[in-house]
């Protein structure tokens, strides 16, 4: 096996791990405090996806003119960001998970061969490691912290809890940033070997996800043929969901606190989007711009209010035609993979905010591009 190719099953088997380093620069805080998001960070698996590419060597890459007014866009939205700092360390991760995209998309039809085993071997350590939390109630810590495992407790302030049986029990995070993100990882990796992982995670969204992913595979045959527009559908409902939160949180204050944060913040997002519609306020500035201690709960607002109209239809660009080349050779491993990102990503960030699911997006669109998919 081709040394490259080693490294990306290395990649693959440390998929959920985030170890890494973190820098805390001024400008990665808000009033003093320190966000995560804003910080640069360098994760052992930046590291292998670098080694992998120099040791690829970028083959078949062109740069043309479309490649030249996407870095000059870049660029702007550098320069017209209110922490460019952070702009700039966003645009160089995204450029990462680019370059993972197009190296997955030139190499997969040897890549697809055997990357269910190290991908099985991760999916399994990481429910292991999630049981275990959950039966004792708080991180392992000792040799697990290579993993990137953080140290907390059920008591621990800020923690995922979740009502059970009248007790407040600490959701498995195993070496995830969260809970959620756990689950939707595990739904997009691999939907049935992960389903324990989506169960124990106790996440509504990757929970309710599943469960339409279900319904739409056992019914797959009649559905195909109008799932290539559910891209658009999932587009339009996030543009829309601005105007709705408003309204909504202008008609009650008796909501369930994620659900009133998600719509504060998506409400955030349209004023935000308004004030820079073609360009965004800056990729990795909706944090400092909106004064919040997380971004949008939303893919497609989170695009559209940091790099406006033209990032935004980047992203649709990107998912609809990998939706439609999965259903077009009707490989339904990288269907469910894609309706997991569009679903999950209607009520949550991860996908292009955290290390885990970023790589796994950037794998997905990758292998969906492929013309041997």
């Amino acid at each position: 096996m081709k040394f490259h190719l080693r490294l990306f099953q290395i990649l693959v088997l440390l998929l959920p791990v985030q170890l890494g380093l973190h820098f805390w620069p001024a400008w990665a805080t808000v009033f003093g405090i320190r966000i995560d998001y804003l910080a640069p960070k360098i994760y052992l698996t930046d590291v292998i996806v670098i080694l992998l590419l120099a040791a690829w060597r970028f083959k078949h890459l062109h740069i043309t003119r479309y490649t030249l007014l996407f870095l000059a866009f870049a660029v702007v939205n550098i320069l017209g960001a209110a922490r460019w700092q952070v702009a700039l360390v966003w645009w160089l991760k995204y450029l990462e998970i680019g370059l993972l995209a197009y190296y997955v998309s030139q190499n997969w039809r040897e890549i697809k061969k055997w990357v269910s085993k190290p991908l099985a071997i991760a999916i399994s350590y990481t429910t292991l490691l999630a049981v275990w939390q959950l039966f004792v109630q708080k991180t392992i810590g000792g040799p697990f912290w290579f993993f990137g495992e953080r140290t907390f407790a059920a008591n621990t302030p800020g923690i995922a809890l979740v009502d059970l049986f009248g007790y407040q029990i600490m959701r498995p995070y195993a070496a995830f940033g969260h809970p959620n993100q756990m689950a939707g990882f595990a739904l997009a990796a691999a939907p049935v070997l992960g389903l324990p992982l989506v169960i124990l995670s106790f996440s509504r969204s990757a929970i309710l996800a599943a469960g339409i992913i279900g319904v739409i595979f056992l019914f797959r045959r009649k559905l195909a043929g109008s799932l290539k527009y559910l891209p658009l559908l999932t587009i339009i409902f996030s543009l829309l969901l601005p105007i709705l939160a408003t309204r909504i949180l202008a008609m009650t204050d008796n909501l369930a606190q994620s659900v009133d944060q998600r719509l504060v913040l998506a409400s955030k997002a349209g004023e935000l989007f308004g004030r820079s519609p073609l360009v965004g306020v800056g990729l990795g500035n909706f944090i400092p711009a909106s004064l919040n201690r997380q971004p949008v709960h939303n893919i497609f607002l989170l695009v559209a209010t940091e790099t406006g109209v033209v990032g935004l239809l980047l992203l649709s660009y990107l998912l609809i035609r990998s939706l439609r080349n999965s259903l077009k050779i009707r490989n339904w491993k990288l269907v469910i993979s894609i309706l997991a990102i569009l679903l999950i990503g209607l009520a949550d960030h991860y996908w292009l905010t955290l290390q885990q699911t970023q790589l796994l997006f950037g794998i997905v669109i990758g292998a969906s591009l492929s013309k041997d998919a």
